[in-house]
């Protein structure tokens, strides 16, 4: 399929085009595009074709609904995503009819709606070389050795919270009082993770945060408050992906890491609609701070400062002392660390220090 497969540029569109296509898979099992929007353009498309007219589809995307032109063909009419993940324009190579079939395949045979954005990220890291992601030393970090890390840092905290407001009694609005001082603080909280690879601790953390704010709302308008203190205007969901931030080198991790963050925000208010129904969907209006970059070189301060983060997190890269090369070896004395063990994960006011993983 690639002309060239040594071009980094090559691999990138390629890299780029998997993630588009599984956001799209997604997209149109979760009605954001009406159901079977990309399987029925695939199938009207041919194997010749079909490169070309991916890449129509994607222009379109990224433009607005007022701004397409007038006579637009009907396969083309999709909703506006915006967010940036179809921004750039990327030069779709040559497709086969067997990749083809392979993608009506999993676009009929999946329900692409439920799928874990931390394992999309997985997944999605997968498709870089096997020496690519060892020289980056990207590794893989299971959900539950995030939770190793997240629970005891902040997650067992807030959900003793919030079991303690639901206790509280509903008369005189000590309930009500008490859930929303909680939803209040969730909402306020600022996270960054340094080397977040394709984000799937920023990820986790979002959906437990937002599992927390369903569970507060269910609360609110069980006990008929909901209703009550918001307009028709207001969207009562304030856990928003831009309270995320992450620097990541590799570019393509970046994108992934945004996505797997979209995707994400879609499951949480899927949920949500249990409790609130017509909530705004697309174009995406917020999106997580994921910066592109050498961490060791970047001012943090520049993406999130200090003093309004509240908790830094995750798996650093590791390749071994004996195979850092020069250039790594630089950029840690640069920080001022001898080794990535030196970088701690905890609270920027150097409490909160969690268990080693």
């Amino acid at each position: 399929m690639l002309e060239h497969p040594d071009d980094p540029t090559e691999h990138d569109a390629l890299a780029m085009l998997t993630v588009r296509l599984v956001f799209c898979l997604c997209a149109e099992d979760a009605n954001l595009f009406r159901p079977d929007a990309l399987r029925d353009y695939v199938v009207a498309s041919t194997p010749e074709r079909l490169g070309g007219d991916l890449y129509d589809l994607f222009e379109v995307l990224d433009i607005p609904v007022e701004k397409r032109r007038r006579y637009l063909p009907e396969p083309l009419k999709v909703p506006y995503v915006d967010g940036g993940l179809f921004a750039d324009q990327i030069d779709v190579p040559p497709l086969t009819g067997e990749l083809r079939d392979a993608l009506l395949e999993i676009s009929e045979g999946i329900d692409w709606s439920g799928i874990s954005p931390v394992i999309f990220g997985s997944l999605m890291e997968e498709t870089l070389s096997h020496d690519e992601r060892r020289k980056g030393g990207m590794h893989y970090t299971s959900v539950r050795n995030i939770h190793r890390l997240i629970d005891p840092l902040f997650l067992d905290g807030l959900k003793a919270e919030l079991e303690q407001a639901e206790s509280k009694p509903v008369a005189g609005g000590s309930r009500t009082n008490a859930l929303n001082r909680l939803h209040d603080k969730i909402v306020d909280l600022r996270f960054l993770d340094p080397a977040c690879g394709s984000g799937n601790f920023l990820t986790e953390t979002y959906l437990e945060l937002r599992r927390i704010e369903n569970r507060i709302l269910a609360d609110l308008d069980k006990d008929g408050q909901l209703a009550l203190d918001l307009g028709d205007d207001i969207n009562p969901v304030k856990v928003s992906i831009s309270h995320f931030h992450g620097i990541e080198i590799n570019g393509f991790a970046c994108a992934v890491a945004r996505t797997a963050l979209w995707i994400a925000e879609q499951q949480a208010l899927d949920d949500t609609e249990s409790t609130i129904s017509g909530l705004p969907r697309l174009p995406f209006t917020d999106t997580a701070h994921i910066q592109q970059g050498n961490a060791l070189r970047l001012d943090w301060n520049e993406l999130l400062p200090g003093n309004q983060c509240d908790y830094v997190m995750g798996n650093p890269p590791f390749i071994g002392h004996v195979t850092k090369t020069a250039g790594q070896t630089d950029d840690l004395k640069t920080c001022g660390a001898t080794s990535m063990t030196d970088i701690s994960t905890t609270r920027p006011d150097g409490t909160g220090r969690p268990p080693p993983i």
